[in-house]
């Protein structure tokens, strides 16, 4: 059955936008295609012209409607609910599962399934709906006839759905802003990192089959049951951003230009049916259950990680041969963007080992404080004094260095207006 130019404005003009997302601009549509279902039932094809009765049609119908309601529900609870790393936000508000089928397939379906119809013609209306969506792109059906073990026919009509969209110019959420003003939970640490935006995919892979059982007096409840194996929901970004302003505490990150970030992010729920003890669920069961007890959510993510490479020039250092210095943003649970952390590299001045995380202490203006200090203090103190932050004696870090121009070695390592000069060194070699 196919949709009246009316009906395709109307379903058009009612498609509802996406809540809950940053900036974004609409991915074009992929070409049409069919995909082959992923949930495998035992039976027969069903003869194209297998008619069925207008209630029959109608209970259909309901049972896409009620599935889409009930994961609406569910997009909004468990881990769909957890604001997800990177993200900042709950995978079930980036890709509104229940949202979507319900725009894009129950409500066209709701219209199109009307009437005594036979199987094809049920296929044509849902291959149909998913045409003019914007976000679902594909539809497998695969229909099949079974007898139940009352001896009734029941005929299975079981869907592979996918959707997509790029939401192009997405800032991640690198832990530099908090609640209410305060500082995120990275940049408390300090690291300082200018807005990162990629195009960050989200898909929506939707396998389930639903049953009509063709047996007279049955109520809607006991005419309908339905499987799932998975759908899933995921957003992925990967590649390169240039050119960013990253700092931990006072050493700049990447050269005069920025820093060069690469990144990889792959995030992902899936939500099973749970079916009972029949291999099904009912469709009453499906419209009083528990959301909870309806769908189980497994998160499936797979990768969050960000990396900063930078040179540190600043001299005495024992730096790693061979390798390069790198910044490391991660997440021990990736459904939870509170959990973000850093990896610092390791590095030994003299052999002894050096917390690289004492440096996201320091601010350019504390360094500058440092210096108009140490250019007082070392001449006169020297051997037995122990610089802040390092943790080693002067004369140990400097060695014979400790008898040259204080005056002028100091001078050279800030700039005409005082600052810190962070081209050059900040310590000398021995």
């Amino acid at each position: 059955m196919h949709f009246s130019e009316r009906q395709r404005q109307e379903l058009s003009k009612a498609k509802k936008r996406r809540l809950a997302r940053q900036r974004r601009l609409a991915k074009p549509s992929p070409a049409f295609e069919q995909l082959e279902p992923r949930i495998v039932l035992s039976g027969s094809p069903a003869d194209p012209a297998l008619g069925l009765t207008s209630a029959q049609v109608a209970a259909l119908s309901s049972g896409f409607t009620s599935l889409s309601q009930r994961l609406t529900e569910a997009q909004a609870s468990d881990l769909l609910a957890s604001s997800a790393a990177g993200i900042g936000q709950p995978l079930g508000t980036l890709i509104s599962v229940g949202d979507e089928l319900r725009t894009g397939l129950t409500n066209p379906l709701a219209v199109a399934l009307s009437g005594g119809m036979n199987v094809a013609q049920i296929e044509t209306a849902i291959t149909d709906a998913v045409a003019v969506d914007d976000f679902l792109s594909a539809v497998g059906i695969n229909t099949t006839v079974v007898t139940n073990a009352s001896g009734d026919t029941v005929v299975w009509f079981t869907l592979s759905v996918t959707g997509s969209e790029t939401l192009a110019d997405y800032e991640l959420d690198l832990g530099q802003a908090g609640i209410d003003g305060a500082q995120g939970i990275l940049r408390e640490q300090g690291l300082s990192i200018d807005a990162i935006e990629v195009d960050l995919d989200t898909t929506l892979a939707a396998n389930f089959a639903i049953g009509v059982t063709l047996a007279a007096g049955l109520t809607a409840n006991e005419m309908i049951c339905l499987k799932s194996d998975s759908i899933e929901v995921g957003a992925t970004a990967s590649g390169t951003v240039t050119g960013i302003d990253a700092r931990f505490g006072a050493i700049r990150l990447g050269d005069a230009a920025g820093a060069n970030i690469s990144l990889a992010v792959d995030l992902g729920v899936e939500l099973d049916l749970q079916e009972d003890t029949d291999g099904c669920l009912s469709l009453g069961s499906l419209d009083v259950g528990a959301v909870g007890d309806i769908f189980s959510q497994l998160d499936v993510s797979t990768d969050f990680d960000v990396t900063i490479p930078f040179d540190l020039d600043i001299g005495g250092f024992d730096l790693p041969t061979g390798t390069g210095l790198n910044i490391t943003i991660g997440s021990p649970d990736l459904l939870d963007a509170s959990q973000l952390n850093l990896t610092l590299p390791s590095l030994t001045i003299n052999g002894t080992g050096f917390d690289f995380g004492d440096l996201g202490d320091f601010s350019i203006n504390d360094i500058g404080s440092l210096l108009d200090d140490l250019s007082l203090w070392i001449p006169e103190i020297g051997t037995g004094f122990e610089l802040p932050l390092i943790g080693l004696d002067v004369a140990d870090l400097f060695g014979d260095a400790i008898d040259l121009d204080w005056d002028g070695f100091f001078g050279g390592l800030k700039s005409p207006e005082g600052h810190p000069a962070r081209t050059r060194r900040v310590l000398p070699e021995q």
